[in-house]
């Protein structure tokens, strides 16, 4: 009864279970976005490493190079879309 006073008119009040749920919902997004990312820019590593090897006629160092060079890549790719705040819910204007 008291809580019902203190707030405004009109106003509903919040369940906690289903602001906890939203915000895990959010997070689940966020991260399963960031691991899709990770995943297509190792994935084009491995396959220009892949068309290296029909060209060179190396055999599958390309592909090892594309894997090798796909984790840096997508690694520093992330933290600066992280870092410039491309994942968060804020807009810039």
């Amino acid at each position: 009864m008291r809580k019902e006073m203190d707030r405004p008119r009109g106003q509903k009040e919040e369940n906690p279970w289903k602001e906890g749920l939203w915000q895990a919902f959010k997070a689940m997004s966020i991260l399963s976005g960031v691991g899709f990312y990770f995943v297509v820019v190792v994935a084009i590593c491995v396959y220009l490493g892949h068309l290296a090897d029909l060209y060179l006629g190396i055999g599958s160092t390309g592909k090892c190079i594309g894997i090798l060079a796909g984790f840096p890549i997508a690694i520093y790719s992330l933290w600066r879309q992280l870092k410039h705040g491309v994942f968060s819910r804020k807009k810039k204007k």
